[in-house]
C-alpha cells in the first residue's frame, strides 16, 4: 500500500489517501488522465456495478468514482434489476456473472439488451471459457478476472461514446 495524492475536480492535488488499488504513482497519473478523458466527454457517466464480493466491487466502486463516474453499487442481478426499472439515468451495466439470487449476471446481461438496448454492458468473469461462451451475447463486452482497471475505463467510454453516437 502507498498514500497517493487525490486529484480534485479542477485538477490540484489536495490531500492524500490510501489505495490497494494503485501500485505507483503513475497509475493515479494515468487515472487522473481518464477523469478529465471521462469529464471532457458528454459529462458525467452512470455505471450501474453488480457485484456481489464486497472488497472487489468497493475496489472497482472506488476507481471508478475516482476517474469522474456517477457510480451506483449493487450486490445481486435482482437488485440491479430494481435500479434498472426505477432509474433512466444509467449509460453502463458492469456486472459479474456468478452471484447468489434469482438471476445470474448472463441474464441480467441479456435483459438489458433486450429491453434497455441504449445501456452498454460488459460483462466480468474469473471463469476464462466462460467469458469465451460470453461473446455469443451480441452487444455485450466481456473482461476476464483479474483485469485491467484502465482497461476498463476506457472500454467503457468507448462503448458509452459509441452508444450516445448511434442514438443521436
Amino acid at each position: 500500500m502507498i498514500w497517493n495524492w487525490h486529484v480534485d475536480t479542477d485538477d490540484t492535488a489536495t490531500h492524500p489517501c490510501l489505495s490497494d488499488t494503485y501500485k505507483n504513482f503513475g497509475a493515479n497519473w494515468r487515472c487522473w488522465a481518464l477523469r478529465k478523458s471521462v469529464r471532457s466527454h458528454m459529462g458525467q457517466h452512470t455505471i450501474l456495478v453488480v457485484e456481489d464480493e464486497l472488497f472487489i466491487r468497493e475496489d472497482v466502486c472506488g476507481h471508478l468514482e475516482e476517474c469522474g463516474f456517477k457510480v451506483l453499487p449493487t450486490t445481486n442481478a435482482d437488485e440491479a434489476l430494481n435500479t434498472l426499472l426505477a432509474r433512466a439515468d444509467i449509460d453502463l451495466v458492469f456486472t459479474d456473472v456468478r452471484m447468489p439470487g434469482t438471476m445470474d449476471g448472463l441474464k441480467l446481461a441479456r435483459w438489458v439488451l433486450d429491453h434497455r438496448p441504449n445501456i452498454a454492458v460488459i460483462i466480468a468473469s474469473g471463469d476464462a471459457g466462460r467469458v469465451f461462451g460470453m461473446r455469443d451475447l451480441r452487444g455485450a463486452h466481456a473482461f476476464t478476472k483479474p483485469y485491467s482497471f484502465d482497461e476498463v475505463v476506457t472500454k467503457m467510454l468507448h462503448l458509452i461514446q459509441s452508444r450516445r453516437s448511434a442514438n443521436q
